[in-house]
């Protein structure tokens, strides 16, 4: 009844879908972190935080600020029937953090408690250790960035390995919040740097290390639209999401291979860049007798242009003949 017409079906409207997709659109909302955040998104924080379930009970409530980002969870019997609705879609539908890699800022703007990346058992000895409290309730740090901060103060100038070092930054920690060992803190706070995965670690080595810069201004200059090869996900914590996903989140980066373009700091020649024309199409698109194609043209007489129709267990779409005829570009110019 729901399938179209054209396929036997009578095209009548799914509601059950309809109403995820609703609720689809309010988990994007919810997930919204950053300054232009909806304010209802703030208390669906607390009331989520406020009922945590029994396993979390030893947790302190102001240490969990994002289910979908922290590793911890709710009596969903005690919820509104909406956020109820909400967890469960997000939890169906595969909603959770995933990515290549990110910008460093990103990572240091994770919250730091129950970190979703950490394993669980490890992670819930860190967060109720006499230190970790003190960095929390005396330094008052939430995010990774604020241990990676107190971590680097065990490189001060002068700074001591003991409760009455002298230094300037123990000094600063004594007076401003009133921590009486601050090398046991900035310890504690490597230690709970090197909990996470490389690829949650802004002190580790990180894909965009070694990426360019998007040269946006030689996009407006020739009119040409560069394909933009960085693997390292230029947005922040809201870009971090993604939906459908399925299987174990993969916390290992991206491996590191020196190219001919990295080389070029050591006074090898850059490689030139080289225009490809790219292009999909469909004949019939949309119907059921569909057929799509790519072409690929480096220029006149380039034995590496190409004409290819797409195999049958693709969909026959112009979209699908647009995304397949730059992946087979790029193996053409290996």
């Amino acid at each position: 009844m729901k399938q179209p017409k054209r396929d036997g079906g009578k095209n009548i409207l799914d509601i059950v879908a309809r109403n995820e997709a609703i609720t689809v659109t309010w988990l994007q909302s919810y997930l919204n972190i950053g300054k232009d955040r909806a304010l209802w998104a703030y208390f669906a924080d607390a009331i989520i935080a406020k009922h945590a379930a029994e396993d979390n009970a030893g947790h302190e409530e102001y240490t969990r600020m994002n289910i979908f980002l922290q590793n911890f969870s709710t009596n969903t019997k005690k919820i509104p029937s909406d956020l109820r609705r909400m967890l469960k879609i997000g939890k169906d539908h595969g909603v959770r953090r995933e990515g290549l890699a990110f910008k460093r800022e990103t990572l240091r703007d994770m919250p730091i408690w129950l970190h979703r990346e950490i394993d669980a058992q490890t992670g819930s000895t860190h967060i109720n250790q006499k230190e970790s409290k003190c960095i929390r309730d005396c330094h008052g740090v939430s995010t990774v960035r604020g241990v990676e901060e107190l971590a680097n103060y065990l490189d001060t100038e002068g700074h001591k390995g003991h409760m009455y070092c002298n230094c300037t930054a123990c000094r600063q920690m004594r007076f401003r919040h009133n921590c009486l060992n601050p090398h046991k803190c900035f310890r504690r706070a490597k230690l709970i740097l090197k909990k996470l995965p490389p690829k949650w670690n802004p002190a580790h080595w990180q894909p965009m290390d070694q990426e360019e810069e998007a040269e946006e201004e030689e996009y407006e200059r020739d009119a040409v639209r560069v394909f933009n090869a960085n693997i390292t996900d230029p947005g922040g914590v809201k870009d971090t999401f993604r939906i459908f996903t399925n299987g174990d989140v993969c916390n290992t980066l991206p491996r590191a291979k020196v190219t001919e373009w990295e080389k070029s700091d050591n006074g090898i020649e850059r490689p030139e860049r080289e225009t490809v024309y790219t292009d999909g199409g469909c004949l019939n698109n949309g119907d059921n007798n569909a057929k799509a194609s790519a072409g690929i043209w480096f220029g006149p007489g380039d034995g590496r242009n190409k004409a290819i129709r797409l195999p049958e267990n693709i969909p026959q779409t112009n979209q699908a003949g647009e995304t397949l005829a730059p992946a087979e570009a790029t193996l053409l110019t290996d």
